[in-house]
């Protein structure tokens, strides 16, 4: 709304029609919140996943470590009970089913509800379960076996 206010403007400083302006501003006007929206939600399931991932895996330290066997690994240090609390400790809505009523029949609303909440909650992320966090931690085990030995050396100029 704001650019088409000055839409006289934006067709003399670009040399085009001001029709052609007022067009595009109309498509815009119509089509931008949808791209914002599909933008916006990509971007919060990318959060999401990275969270999830946080929470699974520990945060970065920015060390890497060359194991006795010539692989590198970055080592994660584990996060403390309440940010991983923070990361995990929400429920995730699930799509509702469509549900018929007290004489069996699925009415149209309730189709219509039902799509209408697998279209907003099918895509989330769920968070990690108590059973995924523990075969997490079981495998950070492994890793800090080898970081007393490997945090001895020191670097030399």
């Amino acid at each position: 709304m704001w650019a088409a206010a000055g839409s006289d403007l934006i067709a003399t400083h670009f040399h085009v029609a001001l029709n052609d302006v007022t067009y595009w501003l109309r498509a815009l006007f119509f089509i931008g919140p949808i791209i914002a929206f599909t933008v916006t939600k990509r971007v919060a399931l990318a959060l999401q996943r990275k969270d999830r991932e946080i929470a699974l895996h520990g945060r970065e330290t920015g060390r890497i470590v060359r194991l006795p066997h010539g692989e590198f690994i970055e080592v994660h240090a584990p996060l403390d009970e309440h940010k991983r609390y923070k990361l995990v400790g929400f429920e995730s809505p699930v799509p509702l089913p469509a549900v018929p009523n007290e004489h069996g029949v699925v009415t149209s609303k309730e189709k219509r509800r039902a799509k209408l909440s697998q279209w907003f909650f099918e895509d989330r992320v769920a968070p990690a379960t108590p059973a995924e966090l523990e075969a997490a931690h079981g495998h950070h085990g492994a890793h800090e076996a080898i970081e007393p030995a490997e945090s001895q050396k020191t670097l030399s100029h």
